[in-house]
């Protein structure tokens, strides 16, 4: 099971729509709470590497605090980053770009 919630360029602010698949999650996991994973930030390839590992950071904390804020439990869910190093899309064209702005949410418990 992999969500993955998308960001605007230089933002760690959820989106509606990253606020609506977190809550959609939020509610799976509570449901079955033996479901442990990870939240990963990632960013474009815009900007520093200084500036992107605090970015991606930021990203994935705030995905992570949410799900936490809607009742699950810090403890199953490890934070942590790629930056720009797995993009998904090209980052030549701005669509791509916008496609790696993203937190990628992943079971762990399971193959």
């Amino acid at each position: 099971m992999t969500r993955q919630v998308r960001f605007a360029v230089d933002s760690a602010e959820l989106t509606d729509e990253g606020r609506a698949t977190l809550d959609e999650l939020a509610d799976t996991l509570k449901r079955l709470n033996f479901i442990s994973g990870t939240v990963v930030g990632h960013t474009d390839s815009s900007g520093s590497d200084a500036y992107n590992q605090d970015l991606f950071q930021r990203r994935a904390t705030t995905a992570a605090n949410y799900l936490g804020d809607r009742g699950v439990g810090a403890g199953r869910l490890a934070v942590s980053g790629a930056g720009e190093s797995e993009p998904i899309a090209d980052n030549a064209t701005a669509e791509g770009r916008a496609q790696n702005r993203r937190v990628v949410l992943k079971r762990t418990d399971c193959d």
